[in-house]
């Protein structure tokens, strides 16, 4: 693995003294907030409508495993087109889909068959995005600044992941889930404005691939990815670690319900939002950390020693009942679970050739997505038979064989 250590802290700041990713900076922290906002009020009303631990994982399939299929086409077109056009086309879809979100809501037709529908609609839309926007860091600023842009990016949307459910939680008690669906739209209203305002004249030209078939570009993306150690141990640690230890986040309203119970005059949304908020502050912290981690350590070091970090946490607090030691080891976990995200698209970022980094960021992008849904979808099942503790003991536990049957791997094969 090419070790290239950035500039910590320093570069990201030095960042913001530029049009280009401030604007990025802004419309990403503002259109990230209204999806945080939005996934912590549909959690917690797929709750409500169906007190189901195997609904939510559900749920969070539908958000999330379409980037399976989408992922792939969304990094073709970020290597084949304009990709400033594409990313306003997919600011413009979640508009219209979150307003027909809106009207289905106001006028009570909300069922959780009809919510699962808009919850898909919504992956498909950010499983095309997700490649595209994060493919057009490297358009909007030199090369050697990427790794710190990459940084810049991480953080603005974890300080959303903290914003979001900070504002989510007291939209959704005072307006309902219709209050946070116009907040949610009005939040990719300023992300476009910023990007409608990139500044694209003074960057490199990125080379463009070949214009072969859509099946044909997908294929040459996975075999580049292949023919890459560096590239495949990075994806293959993010694997692990999205479909074993992630899914907390997606049936964080079964912790919240469960904790809830022992707080007398508190609303299990605000335990909800409490805990959601404190995810997100860890992983801004980590956000933090992470360039730091990457000087000190180097890639590989770094996303190791997150990804075990992260995996010891899990048994902790769900050992532990007292609800601030709890929320404590919640924003340990997002750190450390932020870390490994980050040092991850770094590698990507770092070790792909322009020509095909949309497609080698689309891989990143699906595991980071679909790789969660699977695995809420599996321990939810699993926990409606065993239990929520059970179900997450057992998870960590396969987790921690298949890291260390990786680990003799990679050793076998250096």
């Amino acid at each position: 693995m090419a070790e290239e250590r950035g500039g910590g802290l320093r570069g990201v700041l030095g960042l913001l003294r530029r049009r280009n990713p401030v604007l990025f900076a802004v419309g990403t922290l503002s259109s990230m907030s209204g999806t945080w906002m939005q996934r912590l009020a549909v959690g917690w009303v797929t709750w409500e409508l169906t007190q189901s631990h195997s609904w939510l994982g559900l749920v969070a399939m539908a958000d999330l495993f379409p980037t399976v299929f989408c992922s792939p086409v969304g990094g073709v077109i970020a290597d084949r087109f304009d990709r400033r056009k594409l990313v306003l086309a997919t600011q413009w879809a979640s508009v219209a889909v979150t307003l027909c979100f809106y009207l289905v809501a106001v006028l009570d037709l909300l069922t959780p068959e009809a919510l699962l529908g808009f919850v898909f609609v919504s992956g498909v839309i950010a499983g095309v995005d997700h490649p595209i926007r994060q493919s057009l860091i490297g358009d909007l600023v030199p090369p050697k600044d990427l790794g710190s842009a990459v940084a810049l990016s991480a953080m603005t949307f974890n300080l959303a992941r903290m914003i979001g459910p900070a504002l989510g939680g007291p939209l959704l008690i005072w307006f309902g889930l219709q209050g946070v669906l116009v907040a949610n739209a009005a939040s990719y209203l300023v992300y476009i404005v910023c990007a409608m305002r990139f500044d694209l004249t003074g960057t490199p030209q990125r080379a463009v691939a070949p214009k072969a078939s859509f099946l044909a570009d997908i294929g040459a993306g996975l075999a580049y990815v292949m023919q890459r150690r560096d590239l495949l141990f990075a994806l293959s640690m993010l694997l692990l670690v999205s479909l074993l230890l992630r899914p907390v986040f997606e049936l964080l309203p079964a912790f919240a319900a469960r904790l809830g119970t022992g707080l007398v005059g508190i609303r299990p949304e605000v335990v909800l939002s409490a805990l959601t908020t404190t995810l997100g502050f860890g992983a801004f912290m980590g956000v933090l950390v992470a360039p730091i981690v990457s000087f000190r350590l180097g890639l590989r070091a770094g996303i190791w020693t997150s990804a075990i970090g992260s995996g010891l946490v899990i048994p902790v607090f769900l050992a532990v009942g007292q609800p601030l030691v709890v929320m404590a080891l919640m924003g340990v976990f997002g750190c450390l679970l932020l870390i490994n995200s980050v040092l991850v698209q770094m590698c990507v970022h770092q070790n792909s050739e322009p020509e095909y980094r949309g497609r080698s960021l689309s891989l990143q992008s699906m595991i980071f997505r679909a790789a969660p849904a699977l695995g809420a979808l599996s321990i939810g099942w699993f926990a409606e038979r065993v239990g929520l503790e059970a179900a997450f003991d057992v998870a960590v536990a396969v987790w921690a064989v298949l890291a260390v049957v990786l680990f003799f791997q990679l050793r076998k094969t250096r």
